[in-house]
């Protein structure tokens, strides 16, 4: 296929991901002095969007038959939305409801539901679910206006290092050439990756030696009910606990602080009373 090439001409920096995480990048560089242009590249090209005050919602009665499936909850969910704006609210008061059931709706769906979700509505979700501050939507809207930083749908499909510089190659969506673009910085703002296709070290040593294997999405770890981690045999093995976003394939909703803490006040109840009826030498183990 062929190609086109730009050149920043100033120091041009990419960053990957247009979610949060991009949005305050965006904020600290300028802050720091950067006056440079920076492209952000996500699949869809979503920005998040912004906060504003919301009515109190009724979390959604949601019928047993809707709970196993995906269209049939987009369709409740767009219901709701319709009747929030009949009422004087928006789209936002019926999001906030969703946050107390969530995770069941989130673990009641079929395994082939849950990849539908990820593969078609993640990053609507997303978008809708973790919105920005308006002060920080501000600052976003005014560098896109003002050419400062540029969005583009696409993915990155070749980085090439070069002295002083990397070209990036981005395939745009519906584009007819891939673009290839003059970089002097990239900042991985793509999120945490899959547990099953982590570098981290920590997660591939213990992977390697059995103690703990990815859920069956490959998005986190696999769990029990009480968050202690399974092994490779699918049993408890190592008195070990996770919680936050390594439980993403397991409960989808916890990587918001909210979540995290209500995860950790929980853990740590499990926790004491595994101490409480350990033996003395379980006791030494888990702690």
């Amino acid at each position: 296929m062929a190609r086109r090439s730009t050149t920043c001409g100033r120091t041009c920096l990419l960053i990957v991901g247009t979610g949060l995480t991009m949005v305050d990048a965006v904020a600290a560089l300028r802050q720091r002095g950067f006056a440079g242009p920076i492209l952000a590249v996500s699949r869809r090209g979503l920005l998040p969007q912004v906060h504003a005050p919301t009515t109190p919602w009724a979390t959604p009665d949601v019928p047993d038959a809707a709970r196993r499936s995906l269209v049939a909850l987009l369709r409740g969910v767009r219901a709701d939305v319709r009747r929030a704006e009949s009422a004087g609210a928006d789209w936002r008061s019926v999001v906030d409801s969703l946050r107390g059931t969530s995770i069941d709706l989130w673990r009641g769906l079929p395994l082939s539901e849950q990849h539908r979700f990820l593969r078609h509505l993640r990053a609507f979700w997303d978008v809708h679910r973790h919105r920005m501050a308006p002060p920080a939507a501000e600052i976003i809207a005014r560098e896109c206006a003002g050419g400062g930083l540029t969005v583009l749908r696409g993915r990155v499909i070749g980085i090439e290092d070069r002295a002083g510089h990397a070209r990036v190659t981005v395939r745009e969506r519906s584009a007819a050439v891939s673009r290839v673009i003059e970089i002097q910085r990239i900042i991985d703002a793509s999120g945490v990756g899959r547990v099953a296709d982590t570098n981290d070290l920590l997660l591939r040593r213990l992977m390697a030696r059995g103690l703990i294997r990815p859920d069956v999405l490959g998005l986190g770890l696999a769990v029990s009910d009480d968050l202690a981690v399974l092994d490779q045999r699918g049993e408890v093995g190592l008195p070990l606990w996770t919680l936050g976003p390594l439980l993403r394939g397991t409960l989808w909703e916890c990587t918001a602080v909210p979540d995290i803490r209500g995860q950790a006040a929980e853990l740590a109840r499990t926790v004491a009373a595994r101490l409480q009826n350990a033996s003395p030498g379980e006791a030494r183990e888990t702690a």
